[in-house]
This record gives structure tokens, C-alpha cells and sequence, in this order.
């Protein structure tokens, strides 16, 4: 088995590809388990700005939009 520099870089970049994959699954369940909360959440940058909101968010400013409709009309 060899031991130079190109195997070296092989395995490097194997750890990375592998580590890259477990990072994206839990990043992918971690989103699962965001978008499927009854909680309301929403995220924002430095300036107030929506960055990421999930479902229930969704939903409720819907709903809350709706509302403002139906009472200005």
C-alpha cells in the first residue's frame, strides 16, 4: 500500500467527501424537524430582514394577512 503524497490527498479527501455527507443529513434533519413544528419560528439578519421562516410561520402570517383582508373589505 502506498504511503506517499498522492495517498495522502486520496484520504484527505475521502474524510472530507464523508464529512460533508453526515453534515448535509443532519442538516437535512435538522430542517425536518424545523418544518414540522407546530411553533411558530422565523429567522432574521441584522436587518429585520426574513431570512428563514418555517411552515407554522408560514401558515400564521397567512392566516394574519387574511384576516387584514376580510376586515378591510
Amino acid at each position: 500500500m502506498s504511503s506517499g503524497p498522492g495517498h495522502c490527498l486520496q484520504r484527505a479527501c475521502d474524510l472530507l467527501r464523508r464529512e460533508r455527507l453526515d453534515l448535509h443529513q443532519r442538516e437535512l434533519l435538522l430542517d425536518t424537524v424545523i418544518q414540522t413544528t407546530p411553533l411558530v419560528l422565523v429567522l432574521t439578519n441584522s436587518a429585520g430582514r426574513i431570512v428563514y421562516s418555517n411552515i407554522a410561520a408560514a401558515s400564521s402570517f397567512m392566516a394574519a394577512a387574511k384576516a387584514r383582508r376580510v376586515g378591510t373589505s
